[in-house]
């Protein structure tokens, strides 16, 4: 998480599991002392998986009762009914719960840098659930359940629009956000020359090895010295492969 890649600490967060044969206080006590509480846990995970958690994956790995997070969140109920409130849509109280939070959470020495950002992310989720399923969506009928205004409504989704999240128009006199079709066949003819345009660089590269072998040029391994330093990516790599490995989990 003191990367800012909050996907990858949700995804820590959420296997964690209580052992239900001990005290879990004491054993966290013991493992961590001071330094990191049950409650800690529920709180990172809980916000980290709002934040970059997709719906079915919040379903899936966070409040079905067989996931191993849920236990964490049955201690702390506060945090299970944010998280079940942001699934079901009930923005207003999701937001305004986490609005309760921030003050206690800026004192936070672990998620205090992070805050912000965090919140924003919760925050521009819930805006492209709540538009997603329509066409026209009248902006007036938003700021109840966002905590604003209008006007700073618009703010928000064009900026979301300029980041390429929504597909959009905001016609800003009549407060109406209008959805952009994507040209289905404009966009399958594009897929289909990157996949021959892909082929193509294949063979080119087939054929130029095959050249290379029959006039017997050979590239040797390259010197321990450089290869040493492709240490430094090994952790990157393992992230990748447990990010890989949680979202299959379902499949």
């Amino acid at each position: 998480m003191c990367r800012r890649k909050y996907r990858a600490a949700a995804i820590r967060f959420v296997r964690c599991a209580l052992d239900p044969s001990e005290n879990a206080s004491k054993t966290m006590a013991s493992v961590f002392g001071n330094v990191l509480s049950l409650e800690d846990v529920a709180i990172y995970g809980g916000i980290t998986a709002l934040a970059t958690f997709s719906r079915s994956e919040l379903h899936s790995k966070v409040l079905m009762l067989s996931a191993p997070f849920r236990s964490f969140l049955e201690l702390f109920p506060d945090v299970r009914e944010l998280i079940a409130d942001f699934h079901a849509s009930r923005y207003t109280s999701a937001l305004k719960y986490l609005e309760k939070l921030r003050p206690e959470l800026q004192l936070d020495m672990y998620l205090s840098d992070h805050l912000s950002q965090l919140y924003d992310m919760v925050r521009s989720k819930a805006l492209l659930q709540y538009v997603s399923p329509y066409e026209i969506v009248e902006l007036t009928r938003m700021p109840d359940a966002f905590g604003t205004s209008v006007s700073q409504l618009q703010e928000e989704l064009a900026s979301l629009i300029l980041q390429g999240q929504i597909h959009a128009r905001i016609d800003a006199p009549k407060n109406v956000l209008n959805r952009i079709h994507t040209d289905l066949r404009a966009r399958t003819v594009s897929e289909a020359f990157d996949v021959t345009r892909a082929a193509c660089d294949d063979m080119e590269c087939s054929l130029l090895r095959v050249i290379l072998m029959k006039a017997g040029v050979t590239v040797t391994s390259a010197p321990q010295s450089l290869q040493a330093g492709s240490g430094g990516d090994m952790e990157e790599s393992k992230e990748h492969e447990e990010t890989e490995a949680f979202e299959n989990e379902d499949a």
